[in-house]
């Protein structure tokens, strides 16, 4: 396998088969609605994949783009955070995820939410913290060598 780890190839084949899943349930669903007319089912699948291609493509512009880059790490978290907010709200009204006349399910979707976030803004953080020390330190271990050498 090459430069490949057994663990990147497995996860390359999850994120493939995920996206193949993904498709293919949406077929079904815009299939199925056209063929019997609008149903729960369909709205909650096409809403779910709306909401996760728009996650994907969000944290794309926020966090990979040239554009995002002149912003600061927590500005660019809470761009994403917040334009993401207003896409999976639209997208539960649009799935009826929840029901719209009873508000605190709205504010315990939006507490559950903003607390993922808050913990996977400090898991990345950690993780980039851990990441970034392990490159400092490699980059003074090639530093040392082309001293010695």
């Amino acid at each position: 396998m090459s430069d490949t780890t057994l663990g990147k190839t497995v996860g390359h084949g999850i994120l493939s088969g995920s996206l193949k899943a993904v498709i293919m349930l949406v077929i079904y669903a815009i299939v199925q609605q056209a063929m019997s007319g609008p149903s729960a089912s369909g709205t909650i699948i096409l809403s779910c994949a709306a909401a996760g291609l728009a996650g994907g493509i969000l944290q794309q512009l926020w966090f990979v783009s040239q554009g995002a880059m002149r912003f600061s790490y927590p500005t660019r978290i809470f761009g994403f955070g917040s334009t993401y907010l207003i896409v999976l709200v639209g997208c539960a009204v649009w799935g009826a995820w929840l029901p719209v006349r009873l508000p605190m399910a709205w504010v315990v979707f939006v507490i559950i939410y903003l607390v993922i976030l808050g913990v996977m803004t400090l898991v990345m953080g950690a993780v980039f913290k851990r990441r970034g020390a392990d490159y400092t330190a490699r980059l003074d271990e090639y530093h040392a060598r082309r001293r010695q050498g």
